[in-house]
C-alpha cells in the first residue's frame, strides 16, 4: 500500500492517494504515516480544513513533535481561520521553526 499511495502522491494525484489512505486509517486511525500523508494531501489539494483537522489529530497523537503544529497553524492560516491560526502558531516554541513561526503569525496579522 506505501508504494500506491507514494505512486500517487509522485504523480500528483493527491485526491486517489487522500481516499487510499482514508480507507486504511480506518483500520488504523492512529497511524502516524497515515495521517502525515493524508494531512500532506488535503494541504496539497487545498483542502485547508481538511488538512487542519487531520495535522489536529497527529498534534493529539504526537505531541512531541512540532512539525505537526507548524503544518496545524499553517493550514488553519490557509482556511482563513486567523484567530486559531494565531493561537496553534504561539504554541510552536522549538528554535528549529523560530523563522518559519515569525513570518506565519507576520502574515495572520
Amino acid at each position: 500500500m506505501t508504494s500506491t499511495v507514494y505512486g500517487l502522491i509522485r504523480k500528483q494525484d493527491y485526491g486517489e492517494a487522500a481516499r487510499v489512505l482514508v480507507i486504511q486509517l480506518q483500520q488504523f486511525p492512529r497511524s502516524r504515516a497515515g495521517l502525515s500523508l493524508l494531512g500532506y494531501c488535503y494541504y496539497q489539494m487545498q483542502d485547508f480544513r481538511s488538512a487542519a483537522q487531520t495535522y489536529e489529530q497527529l498534534c493529539t497523537f504526537y505531541p512531541g513533535v512540532e512539525s505537526y503544529s507548524l503544518y496545524y497553524a499553517q493550514s488553519l492560516h490557509k482556511a482563513g481561520l486567523y484567530q486559531d491560526a494565531s493561537r496553534a502558531a504561539s504554541r510552536v516554541e522549538s528554535e528549529e521553526h523560530e523563522q518559519r513561526v515569525r513570518l506565519l503569525q507576520a502574515s495572520i496579522k
